[in-house]
């Protein structure tokens, strides 16, 4: 024959071996002219829908002289891939094998519910945190991360109407308050990279808001090979200007901020007052009554941007009056160490001559002293509901 396989050593088949779906793999198959005389050469056409494509022409090969075959594996199924291919030229044609394996990549996460919150910072500083990526599939794995904030079609759904003011449901996944610098809020390292089998990889995530707010949130994708969605994170975070903060209650205000900057006037920190509302549902059996419970939690922020460390101490006033009113509150007072956060539980049940027919709301003044004064209006609204 004219025209021998110098690649391969020498083989007729092209064999892929393993490569996980939506990885592109590319194969050069060396041919040489033996023959004394050039040699015009053509080619089969490959199935238009396989994974098998010849990437470069064929010319006339002069005597003595190489050719080269560009073949690319693009498999997109989980199976075994087979074709043949013909090169052929004026007196011969020389038959090629093309083989295959496409397997599932599979990547696990160790961020268990697709949750990761960053808790609370104060504004301009930063936390970090890690979590690991494991490729459990037997080929090697490339990964990359995008966020939903640096999404091209987030301008196209800043345009939407909000989900607070529509029929629609809130969306699972949330991209919520940015910074006013223009900086992203979440940064993830690194962006993207290679996992052997059975390696792991470990991904760290900083939070670094620059402004107040309750709604930091963004979403996380980790991408195979650029196309197959392997995990989709919802991160969330925290920022206050000073150490001290309280969660828990029902939600008085909505997800979605404006990033423009409403001037006010300055108060004295001493007169700030913040509401929490708390509904307290009793429930009535046939034989008792079932106290309604809800938690505040208490929290002190751990920051180096003060100079000394400085816990955050809090108490109700007026504790005599809720308790008339059928209120239990543990602890009435405490103190909260950097980095730390206490529970507070809240009971209610009906004190005598309550008339479940009318539901009741009483106000309580919750102060919490840590680098500034903040005083709570907690608003109770309770009510006798039939089981």
């Amino acid at each position: 024959p004219p025209l021998i396989i110098t690649s391969e050593n020498g083989r007729h088949l092209i064999d892929f071996g393993e490569i996980a779906i939506g990885q592109r793999v590319v194969k050069r198959v060396a041919l040489q002219n033996i023959s004394l005389e050039p040699v015009e050469l053509s080619v089969s056409i490959l199935n238009p829908c396989g994974p098998f494509m010849l990437l470069n022409p064929l010319s006339v090969v002069e005597p003595g002289a190489n050719c080269f075959l560009l073949i690319a594996f693009l498999p997109d199924e989980n199976k075994v891939f087979f074709e043949n291919m013909k090169v052929s030229c004026r007196h011969a044609t020389l038959t090629l094998s093309i083989k295959g394996r496409a397997l599932t990549p599979s990547v696990s996460c160790s961020l268990e519910g697709r949750i990761l919150d960053m808790g609370y910072v104060l504004a301009n500083d930063s936390s970090s945190t890690t979590f690991k990526l494991q490729n459990t599939s037997t080929v090697p794995v490339t990964y990359s991360v995008k966020l939903g904030s640096l999404s091209v079609s987030r301008y196209s759904e800043l345009q939407k109407l909000p989900p607070f003011i529509t029929s629609l449901k809130r969306p699972s996944a949330l991209v919520g308050t940015q910074n006013f610098n223009g900086l992203s809020v979440f940064s993830v390292h690194p962006v993207e990279g290679t996992i052997l089998p059975g390696k792991t990889q470990d991904l760290t995530v900083n939070f670094s808001p620059d402004h107040e707010s309750f709604h930091y949130s963004d979403v996380l994708t980790v991408e195979l090979f650029g196309k197959l969605s392997a995990h989709t994170i919802q991160m969330m975070g925290a920022c206050r200007n000073h150490i001290m903060y309280v969660e828990g209650g029902d939600p008085l205000d909505v997800a979605v901020e404006s990033l423009s900057v409403i001037p006010m006037e300055e108060e004295d920190s001493s007169d700030l007052v913040n509401s929490l509302l708390l509904t307290l549902h009793c429930i009535q059996t046939e034989t008792a009554l079932k106290p309604g419970v809800r938690e505040l939690h208490v929290g002190c922020i751990r920051t180096s941007l003060l100079p000394t460390k400085k816990s955050v101490e809090f108490f109700w006033e007026n504790m005599q009056v809720l308790q008339q009113k059928g209120f239990t509150i543990e602890p009435a007072k405490a103190a909260v160490e950097p980095g730390q956060r206490k529970s507070i539980s809240i009971q209610w049940t009906p004190p005598a001559g309550y008339d479940p027919m009318n539901p009741a709301r009483t106000t309580a003044k919750l102060t919490l002293k840590g680098d500034i004064t903040e005083q709570y209006q907690v608003i109770l609204a309770t009510q006798v509901v039939s089981a």
